[in-house]
């Protein structure tokens, strides 16, 4: 395994398992502004869908999470930049019997530098 890269910022806005939102719109907001303090970007990541099309849990993953297609299939019009690394850096949240959204998994170790243009 390469390098790892811890994000460095104020402990009160590090997230930790167990946290509580009161919706998803409120976990996804909190996760995108501690990227922002943490100098990467967050995107949607995978979820499971329940009976009704409900949401049982969401992910939020690190904007290097995963790599680009590469091939033949793949056209390209312009030459782009490559900015994918299979950064594993990540957040779940997970729907309660309550109605709340709780934080049951997270990854904070990148597999890059932190971006400074942000």
């Amino acid at each position: 395994m390469g390098t790892v890269y811890s994000p460095c910022c104020d402990v009160h806005i590090t997230p930790k398992i167990g946290m509580v939102f009161s919706s998803w719109e409120e976990g996804e907001d909190y996760y995108k502004t501690y990227a922002l303090h943490a100098q990467f970007c967050a995107r949607r990541g995978p979820q499971k869908l329940g009976e009704g099309g409900s949401p049982i849990w969401k992910s939020f993953v690190c904007s290097k999470q995963g790599w680009r297609e590469m091939g033949p299939a793949r056209v390209y019009r312009r030459n782009m930049h490559h900015s994918r690394c299979g950064c594993k850096a990540m957040i779940r949240f997970t729907a309660q019997d309550d109605g709340t959204i709780r934080v049951s998994h997270l990854v904070e170790a990148h597999t890059h530098i932190p971006d400074e243009y942000i």
